[in-house]
């Protein structure tokens, strides 16, 4: 028995390195079906195909892109607006001046994404669950994202809750009352 704990001991470094390869990959996939995922969610979905009537019907290819800067819609939130930011998110509390990074957004080849919509998403996760899991990196995208929605919840329809050492994290938003009130 003590042999095969020395073997698991000894196990060459390039084991680990394929095992935190495979992790980093598969937190990359997450991110990407994430993004995806919302922009999905958020809009819609048929306003990316061709914009051209004469061209044939394709699916928009939102891997093959470039980045953008747009000061014009972008920021999709302000830091010290959203009082869901936790302050070792909050990049403004540290002193940090540049804010340009936040201005630029991916823009596939031959077709547009449409803009975020916060109620389109709601409407869309009504009486559903939206759940990230993963690392510190995911927990900051789920923060965005609440930043994201929240400006169009009225104070008294949303809150957030933390359970078991704020390893989980429940942010509400009681979107049957606020839907109802806004067709």
């Amino acid at each position: 028995m003590a042999n095969k704990s020395q073997v698991a001991v000894l196990a060459p470094p390039t084991w680990a390195s394929s095992v935190s390869g495979s992790f980093h990959s598969l937190v990359a996939l997450l991110v990407a079906a994430l993004v995806i995922s919302a922009v999905y969610l958020s809009s819609d979905w048929p306003r990316l195909r061709s914009p051209t009537p004469t061209e044939r019907s394709h699916w928009c290819d939102l891997f093959s892109g470039r980045w953008v800067y747009d000061n014009g819609s972008y920021p999709l939130y302000k830091e010290k607006g959203c009082a869901y930011v936790p302050e070792d998110l909050a990049c403004e509390v540290y002193g940090r001046k540049d804010f340009k990074y936040q201005q630029w957004r991916w823009q596939p080849h031959g077709c547009d994404l449409p803009g975020f919509n916060a109620t389109a998403l709601l409407e869309k996760l009504r009486n559903k669950r939206f759940v990230y899991v993963g690392d510190s990196l995911n927990r900051g995208q789920w923060h965005s994202m609440v930043c994201m929605v929240e400006s169009a919840i009225p104070p008294a329809l949303k809150s957030m809750s933390y359970h078991h050492n704020d390893s989980l994290i429940v942010f509400r938003a009681h979107v049957s009352a606020l839907l109802s009130h806004c067709h």
